[in-house]
């Protein structure tokens, strides 16, 4: 069996293989480690003839290897494991270069303990060179790491290995590996292709009305609405389509043709290039949020009888002002048509509401109540926590940015490993994809609901009782991601993977599938996509694109399945 077929089992057939070909340690691997030990078991063997029947081959140069074809496997490291290094080589970025200092000082703070020597002391072997040499560069077995959904090539080697039986690489607990690749040299750029909307989402230049007119074009909430308006009782498949507002559109306007109308006209002209992004991040936010990932389909064909934020998502209310407050947050006013909301008010009453938002994923902080009235001072009526407001009225010099705070600050800044971001080097559009699904995956209490510290908040993700005590009157926001959810690395596959999504691998060695725009999760590697947005976005569970005309099946009906609610 080839490599790239591994993928394919099951957790019990990948032990059961592990059984045959007498690899120990296996029984509480997760599916990815065990691919990964199956593989290292091939790629260490000493017969060079391929090995027919369900076995991995084993072929003379690293030729064989580059060239795999079909689906293929991103082998994601352990917890007790350095980080593999993956195919994707770009240029070094100075402002992520880790220096000997650096390095020393994450050396110190785990010396002496069981926790893993710095990632800075991993030894690497040159892409270039041939299998052969690989197998024979270091004393033990050597790793190779597999990357999915794409073009498959031999990553480099380390010398650091787990500690079972078949990783054992030779070195004496203690030693030093020599680094012969430093982090920060210059690698090989090897940048990743997308399609059109994927290189929309991660490298937009929307300075005129007409890419910012493609680029709603091509967006998922276009999409979703045009699925929804050709799938109702009665079908509409021309424009103009329904609106939150009554403004007046002709044929001739920009946006006419559009599906989605949560964005106001007005605003593909008159706002600034990031502001313009973060509305689609605030209505993609909030629309996941209302899914919560597959349990709120009340309109789809896999309905669970969860309700939305009204009946018909084209009647949600429109994004009509984005302006800045302050770093990251932004204030986000929106404005809908409710018939016969009040007497007097002729045929359409106006319903206001505003929205505290981070700019980065779109989720909201606080908002305001609905009223007929737009409000006069909207940073106040939010009704915001202490914290924040303590954050956005801070006089004088501004203060640091708020931080995510996590264990192992040093490995892992931010949350996201340090090692990748250097090898990463100047690609900052992968890094900010890596810091966006830090951000989404903080804890709730970081920005809403009831102030906790990040030890309060520590203490409730493992189920240990809150100290009440812990920095009560404090008015600093604490961001905390769990230690589970720290970023080791981020992938974008080659198509046919779909472009909104990237690869999340997360430090305790499990995958999961997140949406480029927003960082949140639909799905991971083991499970697949959730069936919700598997129709939202065209694609199979692995997150390959399906030809729209085949999802028909999905839409059919939702307006008989959902229910009624107050807009």
């Amino acid at each position: 069996m080839e490599p790239n077929d591994l993928v394919s089992l099951k957790v019990p057939e990948l032990k059961a293989r592990c059984k045959q070909l007498g690899i120990s340690n296996y029984s509480k691997l997760p599916k990815l480690q065990l691919i990964e030990m199956l593989t290292t078991h091939a790629s260490s063997s000493t017969c060079k003839p391929s090995i027919q029947g369900d076995h991995l081959r084993c072929g003379p140069s690293s030729e064989h290897h580059g060239n795999l074809s079909g689906t293929s496997v991103h082998l994601t490291p352990g917890q007790h494991t350095l980080p593999q290094s993956t195919d994707f080589r770009p240029e070094p970025d100075a402002s992520y270069k880790v220096t000997h200092d650096d390095a020393a000082a994450c050396h110190s703070t785990v010396e002496g303990s069981h926790v893993e020597q710095s990632r800075s002391e991993q030894e690497s072997t040159p892409v270039s060179q041939t299998a052969a040499d690989q197998l024979t560069s270091a004393k033990g077995a050597t790793t190779v790491a597999v990357k999915r959904h794409t073009i498959d090539r031999l990553a480099r080697s380390s010398t650091k290995a787990p500690p079972t039986a078949c990783f054992q690489s030779g070195l004496k607990k203690g030693s030093k590996a020599r680094n012969s690749a430093p982090i920060g040299e210059d690698v090989e750029d090897q940048r990743l292709s997308v399609i059109q909307y994927g290189n929309a989402l991660m490298h937009p230049q929307l300075d005129t009305t007409a890419s910012r007119v493609q680029y709603a074009k091509e967006h998922l909430l276009n999409r979703l609405l045009q699925n929804l308006n050709a799938s109702r009782t009665h079908p509409i498949i021309a424009p103009p389509f329904p609106r939150p507002l009554p403004f007046d559109t002709r044929p001739h306007d920009p946006t006419f043709g559009l599906a989605f109308q949560g964005i106001h006209p007005d605003l593909y002209e008159n706002l600034q290039n990031s502001a313009f992004l973060i509305c689609f991040r605030f209505w993609t936010w909030r629309l996941y949020i209302s899914f919560q990932l597959g349990s709120g389909e009340a309109w789809s064909s896999d309905a669970r009888e969860m309700g939305l934020l009204g009946p018909d998502i084209s009647g949600w209310p429109a994004v009509i002002q984005c302006r800045h407050i302050r770093q990251d947050l932004w204030l986000i006013e929106t404005q809908s048509s409710s018939r016969g909301l009040e007497a007097g008010l002729g045929n359409h009453a106006m319903v206001w509401e505003a929205f505290m938002v981070l700019g980065e994923t779109g989720e909201v902080i606080s908002r305001t109540p609905k009223s007929t009235r737009r409000s006069e001072s909207p940073i106040q009526d939010c009704n915001i926590r202490s914290d924040w407001h303590h954050f956005i009225e801070e006089n004088g010099v501004d203060p640091m940015p708020f931080v995510i705070k996590t264990k192992d600050e040093c490995s892992f800044p931010e949350g996201v490993s340090r090692h990748w971001r250097a090898k990463a080097g100047g690609d900052q559009q992968l890094i900010r994809i890596a810091c966006r699904a830090a951000l989404a995956s903080c804890a709730v209490s970081s920005f809403s609901g009831i102030k906790l510290s990040a030890v309060q908040m520590d203490a409730e993700w493992l189920g240990r009782p809150l100290d009440q005590r812990e920095i009560q009157g404090k008015n600093k926001v604490e961001l905390y991601l769990p230690e589970a959810l720290q970023i080791l690395s981020v992938h974008l596959p080659d198509p046919p993977f779909h472009p909104a999504l990237a690869i999340v691998q997360r430090s305790m060695g499990h995958a999961d599938i997140v949406l480029i725009e927003t960082g949140q999760v639909v799905g991971n590697e083991d499970l697949g996509i959730t069936s919700l947005w598997q129709g939202i976005l065209a694609c199979n569970e692995k997150g390959g694109t399906w030809p729209v005309n085949e999802m028909s099946d999905f839409w059919q009906g939702w307006e008989s399945r959902i229910l009624d609610g107050e807009l």
